[in-house]
């Protein structure tokens, strides 16, 4: 990754939003957060609608902000109304980036991939989701790690049944060649 220096094993993008790259160990939170980010903002506009439904009637009563300040109350249903679009927007574009990445751990594949990764990698939708969200179905809406996403990182399940993988790693950065031992990449930092 380019911004933070690390090597993200599966890495699929960086996200400024979280401050961290979203990879193999994180992604499953990533897209939670998509989800659950989304449902709350729909859960805010919908609490917003019923001030929406009924405009204020009498335009010269007025709300004190503080002793100096006041709001009349069209002025709190204009503030109110935007909120309202706000949230709107903002759960439709969240709920659209989590159907996307949903699509992405479905397939089997990363924003980075997009379409260019080997069709021998995608499995089954179950297998594919398990690559992401773990074996444990009962914690995939859960945000804990339980036993983590299927496999290492590395070496990933072909159609076939093999698990395929580099055994020889380069770091693009510095041209430093690693090898695969037993699930751990020594030489650099891996997250």
């Amino acid at each position: 990754d380019s911004i933070t220096g690390r090597l993200v094993l599966n890495m699929d993008h960086f996200c400024p939003w979280t401050n961290n790259t979203i990879g193999y160990f994180n992604r499953k939170f990533f897209v939670l957060f998509l989800f659950y980010t989304s449902l709350t903002c729909g859960w805010v506009a919908a609490s917003f609608y019923p001030f929406l439904d009924s405009p204020a009637k009498d335009h010269s009563k007025k709300h004190a902000v503080d002793e100096d300040h006041y709001f009349n109350s069209s002025m709190i249903h204009i503030m109110t109304f935007m909120a309202f679009i706000f949230d709107v927007t903002f759960s439709i574009f969240l709920f659209c980036f989590f159907g996307l990445h949903l699509t992405f751990a479905m397939k089997n594949q990363t924003s980075i991939e997009n379409g260019r990764r080997a069709l021998k990698y995608r499995l089954d939708v179950s297998s594919n989701m398990e690559s992401v969200f773990g074996k444990d179905r009962r914690s995939w809406l859960c945000p804990v790690y339980g036993d983590g996403p299927a496999g290492d990182g590395v070496h990933w399940l072909t159609r076939s049944g093999v698990w395929e993988g580099n055994e020889r790693m380069t770091s693009p950065e510095n041209g430093l060649e690693v090898q695969h031992n037993a699930g751990r990449l020594d030489g650099i930092q891996v997250v």
